[in-house]
């Protein structure tokens, strides 16, 4: 395999398809740009296959992604093992050559089988292997998901039920529900001390390129929980943001939304409802993980590979 650095136009050309992953497109990662001091669309090019990876440099540091959940390989062809590992050594040589660093945070194995053989391949071309973080995703694909629900889960589901909550959906049509959605996000995100890496402008740019939508729960009529969700491939849906309102929350609309949100992209066709990690730096937030397993959620490990390039 050979490793050439391309451009924009030519990354576009040869890995987007309908199938692909947002995050992995030249569209969003351009909208970025501004984030880093530059993107670096790498093709890696084999008699079988090719292996494309955009990285965004920041002073000595290639990262991917530097504006995304995860980023790692695309392919144009049947990836195997072997292909992905020589692939990945290239881009060991290639960081190594200017004597940068390198981040890849790999995305849960249920988006693509490149995630489990590019942790295998991880040794063997030099990157090592930060603590994982724990990701939970809802599977559409089974239409009992209700079983899955913890005892407590269902309990409070049912008690969600017999409080007489609504749900909608917001559309960017009518700004107010969508500007009210996100709002409730940013004050239980400061309420919980996460941070908040978006502002509602950013989502506005951001929907030029990536299908969102923002889910309400009211309790009458006052909105008490929301949802910021991206449509991020044909099969898999993704939970960005989502949060409740201290004075509600005893009545449970959290998982009420939870339930909402998997009948609605279930009823959509789509395959698998990604809630995200309940971890940081492969630190769990215990807390979480218990809410996330008790609506019903399946762990998986999402993986970052470091390379030290001097």
């Amino acid at each position: 395999m050979k490793l050439l650095r391309i451009t924009a136009e030519d990354f576009k050309k040869k890995y987007d398809n309908p199938s692909r992953i947002v995050y992995n497109s030249v569209e969003f990662c351009e909208l970025n740009t501004r984030k880093i001091d530059e993107i670096v669309y790498l093709d890696i090019k084999g008699t079988e296959c090719s292996l494309g990876i955009i990285f965004g440099r920041k002073g000595n540091t290639l990262f991917s992604p530097f504006s995304a959940p995860f980023g790692g390989f695309v392919a144009q062809g049947k990836a195997g093992a072997a292909n992905v590992a020589e692939a990945l050594s290239l881009v060991a040589e290639f960081a190594h050559e200017n004597e940068w660093n390198a981040e890849i945070i790999l995305p849960p194995p249920f988006y693509t089988s490149l995630s489990d053989i590019t942790t295998f391949a991880a040794a063997e071309a030099s990157f090592s292997l930060a603590a994982p973080d724990i990701n939970y995703h809802i599977d559409l694909r089974n239409t009992d998901f209700d079983d899955n629900l913890t005892r407590a889960g269902r309990k409070n589901l049912n008690a969600a039920f017999r409080n007489g909550f609504t749900f909608e959906k917001a559309t960017f049509s009518d700004p107010l529900p969508a500007a009210t959605a996100f709002d409730i996000i940013r004050i239980n995100r400061e309420e919980h001390g996460y941070p908040l890496r978006m502002s509602f402008d950013d989502v506005l740019a951001t929907s030029d390129f990536v299908d969102i939508e923002f889910f309400l729960v009211r309790h009458g009529k006052e909105a008490v929980a929301s949802a910021m969700v991206y449509n991020i491939s044909s099969e898999i849906a993704q939970v960005i943001y989502w949060g409740d309102i201290a004075s509600h929350r005893s009545l449970r609309p959290m998982n009420f939304l939870a339930h909402e949100l998997a009948k609605h992209y279930r009823n959509q066709g789509y395959n698998v409802l990604d809630i995200g990690p309940a971890s940081t730096d492969g630190k769990p937030n215990v807390g979480l993980c218990s809410f996330k397993e008790s609506v019903g959620c399946i762990p998986t490990l999402k993986h970052t590979l470091l390379l030290n390039g001097k």
